[in-house]
């Protein structure tokens, strides 16, 4: 078994490698997922520290506390769907899942501005006001960027955003089954 450390990070699988060719082409990288128990999805975590490793996104000094950002002169835009009213998230959470990616995740890595567009509660919505958020989200990015979209497929919709030419996608998905032999 392969050991891992942060001064040497296991190779990666040519889809992740493509992951990060795409984000070093990009500057504005949009992530689209749900807040699940306060925080992003343990498909997003996996996948950025997969994907975000030294050497990437940050190069660990030798001998000192810092670090040196490598994905600076990017920025990013958070579009994230929750089923709690963004302010309970806020005043009554401290919106974890948000300071996680803006702060610890990405800003740690170098992108900055880091924008946040919260679309919710989804629970109960009407198909007028989820209409509404679609056409929010389409205008939120100007077209002249390169920009890609980092998603679980829990958050996709029939969304489009123009100019997007790159998707990254994990590739995974959550179906419910039933397994007669075992009963579940």
């Amino acid at each position: 078994c392969a050991s891992t450390t942060l001064q040497n990070p296991v190779e990666l699988e040519p889809d992740l490698r493509d992951a990060q060719a795409a984000i070093k082409w990009a500057d504005h990288l949009v992530f689209v997922y749900p807040i699940w128990w306060g925080t992003i999805p343990a498909l997003l975590k996996g996948f950025i520290e997969r994907v975000f490793q030294p050497g990437f996104a940050v190069n660990f000094r030798e001998k000192s506390p810092l670090w040196d950002k490598l994905l600076t002169g990017r920025s990013a835009r958070l579009i994230v769907s929750l089923n709690t009213p963004a302010w309970i998230y806020r005043w009554y959470f401290g919106r974890p899942g948000h300071n996680t990616m803006k702060k610890t995740i990405l800003g740690f890595c170098g992108v900055k501005p880091v924008r946040i567009t919260e679309i919710g509660p989804i629970r109960g919505s009407t198909e007028a006001k989820r209409e509404k958020w679609l056409q929010q989200v389409r205008a939120l990015v100007p077209s002249s960027r390169r920009k890609i979209i980092l998603a679980t497929n829990i958050a996709e919709t029939s969304l489009t955003i123009e100019g997007v030419s790159v998707v990254v996608d994990s590739g995974l998905a959550r179906i419910v089954a039933y397994d007669p032999q075992r009963g579940l």
